[in-house]
């Protein structure tokens, strides 16, 4: 893909194994028994979208972005999660976006294996 916008769409599908591996790591928030269960679901929402920022490190050529916010979406391709990640440090040309996954029995080293590595190309005239 040719990316020309100030930032570059992600979706990572969720998977079974995604919710398997997570379960590895995640923590339920403690709740108070006196919320209704509208009320707890933005919470634990908000719990796991934190462990997925830990879960997954996402960098763009050599250089690591610091915790891409994570919003969960249901499209055409399925269930999953979404960031928009800023292009302002993309070069002209061919870019490079790696996403990486926590081993989960490396805790509490945080040790990365590479999941995938989209190439991509950047184009600065959308701005």
């Amino acid at each position: 893909d040719v990316i020309e916008e100030p930032f570059l769409k992600l979706f990572i599908n969720y998977t079974k194994i995604l919710d398997e591996n997570l379960a590895k790591i995640y923590k339920e928030p403690t709740l108070s028994d006196n919320l209704r269960n509208s009320q707890k679901r933005p919470l634990r929402d908000a719990a796991r979208l934190e462990c997925l920022g830990t879960y997954f490190q996402i960098s763009i050529n050599d250089s690591t972005l610091n915790s891409p916010e994570f919003l969960f979406e249901t499209n055409a391709r399925g269930k999953g999660i979404k960031a928009y990640l800023n292009t302002e440090n993309c070069k002209i040309g061919r870019n490079t976006l790696h996403i990486k996954t926590l081993k989960t029995d490396s805790l509490p080293k945080k040790v990365y294996d590479e999941y995938v590595a989209i190439p991509f190309w950047y184009s600065n005239k959308g701005k």
